[in-house]
């Protein structure tokens, strides 16, 4: 069966179709990003709007009229495409934004013209027990894009955080994410959230085995990774504070991030030895034990008791503090997600959503993330939850012309969903985008190499499998 349309936008196959008792004289010329077809005798009856960019075409002998259209569509691979009219031929000059592979077929009464656009549908393949990999290509406006995926039955293998090696002084540090994976024994890994390059700290919300390991920033998505098994995107609020003796409360503004001037930030065991603040007149720390009593007290860098925390306060922050607690006192520390419960087993933080609720929806301008990353195409990495419970670890490279361009956050919210994605959240991306499985790296990160980061997505295998 014919279809009666010539289509040049994200499909497979394009028919022009002409009548079994007519031959239409044809030229053809294909370039790498060009495809010109001219047709001696035939009309365009219609075209559609640009977006569509769909001309449907008669066999029957042209009139005298002549014209020229030009259509520029938008969020297509298609460049322009020039349709010109005049005594009895019509050219199609379809200009693509990329080289592209086309293949024609002649027919008997149709010309097949065949573009490998269409999306095609990820065949899986085992790399160990609940774990599959589908490695594929999508095109974007702006050229291909190098989709790689983990697909991960979280009953038999487990998807969590793990951080860098701990440097000089117990600091956080930064490690490429193969060897992360391997010093976990991992199956597979992917980069993790946002960190900075200068502190090492993460910049987004981590808890790894129930403990909170970063604080979040302004308020933005997070993965969480329950006990049994279930995953969930949220933006619960990170519930710190302090029940002094006289019970009053205090409210840290952050935890384990760099102390700023006016406030209280709380530091745990995981940030390192010492609170690696400047020993300041301004500033004041105190020293809680596992237990919540005083174990020291200064004006900074204070050491940080395994399994306890600092406090450090600073500038207006600072009489509170040195009035609330006193040698001798106890007090109760809470670290918690607000309605997180206690099946939270880990949390990974980074932003903007992607899909909620099995559509598309971008949360970029609600969770402040400038307008370069916002809007920009880079490489990316992502983590989503499909209907079916299994975890989807996916990476996309970018920065690489010819080969893999990147993608906005639409484009890839887009090709998650094209994935089964019914939840998902962005990762860190740019040079930080790597995929390792197996002790080998298989993407092509944008650097040229691996880059050293602060925290991963490992996968491991479960000794005993989560019941359904």
């Amino acid at each position: 069966m014919l279809r009666t349309a010539l289509t040049l936008a994200l499909v497979s196959t394009v028919l022009v179709p002409f009548p079994a008792d007519s031959a239409v004289p044809y030229r053809l010329r294909v370039e790498r990003n060009r495809t010109v077809l001219t047709l001696d005798g035939g009309v365009l009856e219609q075209y559609s709007a640009p977006k569509v960019a769909t001309w449907h075409l008669s066999g029957m002998a042209a009139g005298k009229a002549s014209w020229k259209a030009t259509l520029r569509p938008t969020g297509s691979v298609l460049r322009h495409v020039v349709l010109t009219s005049s005594h009895g031929k019509i050219q199609i000059d379809a200009a693509w934004r990329h080289a592209v592979a086309t293949q024609v077929i002649p027919h008997a009464n149709r010309l097949e013209i065949v573009f490998p656009h269409r999306p095609t549908s990820p065949t899986y393949r085992k790399i160990a027990d609940g774990v599959s990999y589908w490695e594929g290509q999508r095109w974007t406006g702006a050229g291909p894009a190098r989709v790689r995926t983990l697909r991960v039955d979280p009953r038999r293998a487990e998807v969590r955080p793990a951080m860098a090696a701990p440097g000089k002084q117990g600091r956080m540090s930064l490690e490429p994410v193969r060897r992360i994976a391997d010093r976990h024994h991992a199956i597979a890994a992917i980069n993790g959230t946002f960190f900075s390059p200068a502190t090492y700290e993460p910049l987004g919300l981590l808890v790894i085995d129930g403990k909170l390991v970063s604080s979040q920033l302004y308020n933005r998505s997070a993965f969480y990774l329950l006990k049994d098994g279930r995953s969930l995107v949220s933006n619960a609020n990170l519930m710190v504070q302090v029940t002094t003796p006289s019970g009053e409360i205090l409210t840290p503004h952050s935890v384990n991030q760099p102390a700023t001037h006016h406030q209280l930030t709380l530091y745990s065991d995981h940030f390192g030895f010492k609170s690696a603040t400047w020993p300041d007149p301004s500033r004041w720390e105190v020293a809680l034990s596992p237990l919540g009593s005083i174990v020291n007290m200064g004006s900074g860098n204070l050491s940080i008791p395994r399994g306890g925390v600092v406090l450090s306060a600073q500038g207006n922050a600072r009489a509170k503090l040195m009035q609330a607690l006193s040698p001798g006192s106890q007090s109760v520390v809470t670290v918690g997600l607000e309605k997180s419960g206690e099946n939270v087993a880990h949390v990974i933080g980074g932003g903007p959503t992607l899909i909620s609720k099995g559509k598309v929806r971008i949360t970029a301008v609600e969770e402040r993330f400038r307008q370069d990353v916002a809007l920009g195409r880079a490489p990316r990495t992502a983590v989503g939850l499909d209907d079916r419970g299994n975890l989807l670890l996916a990476t996309v490279d970018g920065r690489q012309p010819g080969y893999s361009v990147g993608m906005t956050l639409r484009e890839l919210a887009r090709t998650l969903d094209e994935l089964g994605a019914q939840e998902a959240i962005n990762l860190d991306g740019g040079g930080s985008t790597t995929m390792a499985i197996k002790g080998e790296v298989v993407n092509q990160p944008s650097d040229g190499q691996e880059r050293r980061i602060s925290n991963a997505l490992i996968v491991t295998p479960r000794e005993i499998p989560l019941k359904n």
